[in-house]
């Protein structure tokens, strides 16, 4: 935490009490401090790993969804830095998806999928020129990289035929399959999951974290939609044809080794296995 950043903080929001604010120094991009409970937010850029272009795109994209009529609740940009060195924001309040979501009714998590599909075709049809372009042979390295990342653990933990499975998936069948399917160029979140998303008192939706947003293949922002239920009403709503459906079943199978990854950094044994058993159930035939 610095002490120019937290008057900063205390200017913008009008903030006298400095405990009212929280430092959150996990992200890779941005050093983050957030007032009473995420009710505000600001974010500075690390000079070294987030380019300006990259604030200025996040700055863009929370102008343009402050001109959406939408159900969902989103960030409010309230305020950006000199040279875009940090973005201030009116944040989300509510309780982490990943939190509530085993306490909701078959209706509530169909009313999301609803929520979020109408939202999407909204956020889709967004044209922003500076956004970057993640084409197809971008997203196929990412995951590969993940699955290779991995590959290892995976030996050690899965028998032979479902190994082979996986390999022959990863580096031929998945990258062969989403280049015959094509891009279908949208402007994305870029970064759409459990991990993204709050619900409050009122069983409303919110979106937030806009930093990775550009332009992906529309898929992009459905397969990070863990839950059965959701992803299938958000498709419903969006409009989807079986194209866009498979192209999300193949990237969800992808997902997986992105999680291990993650939790084979972190050392978190259970999630390891719990992530292995996910991979031998999805490719056991």
């Amino acid at each position: 935490m610095k002490e120019d950043e937290v008057r900063k903080v205390q200017e913008i929001f009008d903030v006298e009490d400095a405990e009212r604010i929280v430092f959150n120094d996990r992200g890779w991009f941005s050093r983050v401090y957030v007032v009473d409970g995420g009710k505000y937010v600001v974010k500075f850029r690390r000079e070294k790993v987030a380019t300006r272009e990259e604030y200025e795109v996040e700055t863009e994209t929370l102008r343009v969804l402050g001109s959406l009529q939408t159900d969902v609740m989103l960030p409010k940009l309230v305020a950006v830095g000199n040279d875009f060195e940090y973005i201030a924001y009116e944040g989300v309040v509510g309780t982490g998806f990943y939190k509530v979501l085993s306490g909701l009714s078959l209706e509530q998590r169909q009313a999301v999928g609803v929520a979020l599909g109408v939202f999407l075709r909204q956020l889709h049809g967004l044209e922003l020129p500076k956004a970057k372009l993640f084409d197809l042979e971008w997203e196929i390295n990412k995951m590969q990289e993940s699955y290779l990342t991995v590959v290892e653990v995976l030996k050690e933990r899965l028998e032979a035929g479902v190994m082979g499975r996986v390999d022959d998936f990863m580096m031929k069948q998945m990258p062969e399959r989403i280049r015959e399917l094509g891009l279908g160029k949208r402007f994305c979140h870029g970064d759409l999951g459990l991990w993204n998303m709050f619900y409050d008192e009122a069983e409303r939706l919110g979106i937030i974290d806009f930093g990775n947003a550009g332009y992906y293949d529309e898929s992009k922002d459905f397969w990070g939609l863990t839950d059965d239920e959701i992803l299938s009403s958000a498709l419903e709503s969006y409009g989807s044809n079986e194209v866009l459906r498979e192209k999300v079943e193949i990237r969800r199978k992808c997902i997986l080794f992105s999680d291990l990854v993650f939790y084979t950094t972190k050392g978190k044994e259970d999630d390891i296995a719990g992530v292995v058993e996910k991979v031998k159930n999805t490719f056991a035939n």
